[in-house]
């Protein structure tokens, strides 16, 4: 009884300690100008001292992907090893992504400050001020915790990018003669640099256009969930007037006056929405068509490679970070989703004010106004807010599930019984010849080839 009170008890001190750590975790934006920095974007250097790391840093970045580039050119022209011309391939193609998104952010960082300041000042509200500062906490504290995330996952990528192992050198690539013309000391001296801060800083910079934009429409998501609760509120509110309009005359006028002021002060907050969001689709369009094409070619190339070498811990590292690289792609389609779903709540909310309209014979013209303000509100919310790009009319959850079937459905088919094998040769599994054959006899039966 007493070891279960003293493991209760450092339960509770580390969940104390934990939340306590938890509560000294920077604001969301501000944890969004740290990654910036972490992704070689921006940084306001206050001393010499500072502006000397911040150019060492980029400097260091930049000088990996001339490495990535000259080792690609390298096997490229010797054509001896496909497999090393794939990886190089899709290293120079990474970084290459990475350096379109990191300008995407730069060209649109006037619009970025402008929804930073819209979510960072939040004048508007409901009505109901604790649904409003809930739905506002929970915003926060879900942009925390992907950022913080994101960021732990980044450092134990760069922890196991410095573990030695013999797939490191295949990995962080660098061709033989170099040390061969220049010397087996300068050749260590750059992989030493091409794997130093390798991780912090490409990988980051492949997810920084994506954190930004994920935390501005889960910001967004939240200001329209608070304009959903001020529709059911503008509901509730004329629920007793409408009960006794036919009374008396001033319970008719009290009833149009209070609508009309009400839809007026929700329909502005709602065309400001609408505005943030059009400055918002400009930036996650061409982020999406970056992602989603990348994402193509980054799955196929990494099952090959997986496939085509001996199976290793390596392996496991990249296999996992293109997984949370194609993850983007559902990241920004169920965001994408979860603000059209609250469009189209909206547009349901307006639809039943609309039909519940009362109709009198002396109030007819404000009855036909105010019935063609809400439909037109209505269709507006279903249909104005359409994500697109380049080859997609229409950004949605089936677009990421057509990206998994064309990328992995092809792949895993073809190699995935190699695969099981691989992994339990590497992991010192005895298989038979019998459990083999099993395996493949049910795959080939799954497939309809018996």
């Amino acid at each position: 009884m007493n070891l279960f009170r003293k493991a209760l008890a450092k339960v509770r001190l580390v969940a104390y300690r934990a939340r306590r750590l938890w509560e000294e975790v920077p604001d969301t934006f501000q944890l969004l100008d740290r990654f910036y920095i972490l992704a070689g974007i921006a940084f306001d250097a206050s001393n010499d001292c500072q502006r000397f790391g911040w150019k060492l840093y980029l400097l260091v970045g930049y000088f990996q992907m001339l490495i990535s580039v000259v080792s690609f050119v390298s096997t490229f022209v010797a054509m001896d090893d496909a497999v090393e011309t794939i990886w190089c391939a899709l290293m120079v193609v990474a970084q290459v992504i990475c350096l379109l998104k990191t300008r995407l952010l730069l060209c649109r960082q006037k619009d970025i400050a402008d929804l930073r300041k819209f979510l960072d000042t939040a004048n508007y509200c409901s009505g109901d001020q604790v649904f409003d500062e809930a739905a506002r906490s929970g915003f926060r504290r879900k942009t925390r915790a992907l950022i913080v995330t994101v960021g732990l996952l980044l450092v134990c990528q760069q922890v196991i990018c410095w573990i030695p192992q013999p797939q490191q050198f295949r990995t962080f690539y660098v061709p033989p003669w170099v040390g061969f013309y220049f010397g087996e000391g300068l050749a260590f001296f750059i992989q030493v640099i091409y794997i130093s801060n390798f991780a912090l800083f490409w990988v980051s910079k492949i997810f920084g256009c994506t954190i930004v934009s994920s935390v501005l429409m889960i910001g967004m998501n939240s200001e329209q969930v608070i304009l959903v609760h001020h529709y059911e509120r503008i509901a509730e509110r004329m629920e007793d007037l409408r009960d006794n309009y036919f009374d008396n005359e001033q319970t008719k006028q009290q009833y149009w006056n209070l609508l009309m002021k009400l839809i007026k002060t929700i329909t502005e907050q709602q065309g400001v929405i609408l505005s943030k969001i059009s400055k918002l689709q400009s930036m996650v369009e061409p982020l999406f068509f970056y992602v989603y094409y990348f994402d193509l070619v980054a799955i196929g190339s990494t099952f090959f490679i997986v496939f085509s070498e001996q199976f290793s811990f390596m392996h496991i590292v990249i296999a996992t970070t293109v997984v949370v690289i194609s993850l983007e792609c559902y990241v920004l389609c169920s965001l994408i989703e979860s603000l059209k779903d609250t469009f189209d709540t909206i547009s349901g909310h307006v639809c039943d004010l609309c039909s519940q309209l009362p109709y009198s014979a002396d109030y007819r013209r404000e009855y036909f106004e105010m019935r063609t303000t809400l439909v037109t509100i209505a269709l507006c919310s279903q249909n104005i807010v359409q994500f697109g790009c380049l080859g997609i009319s229409n950004l949605s959850m089936p677009v990421f599930t057509e990206l998994v079937n064309t990328s992995y459905t092809e792949n895993v088919e073809r190699d995935g019984v190699q695969l099981i094998f691989d992994v339990a040769t590497w992991a010192g599994t005895y298989v038979t010849v019998t459990h083999r054959k099993v395996i493949i006899e049910f795959t080939l039966r799954r497939r309809g080839t018996f």
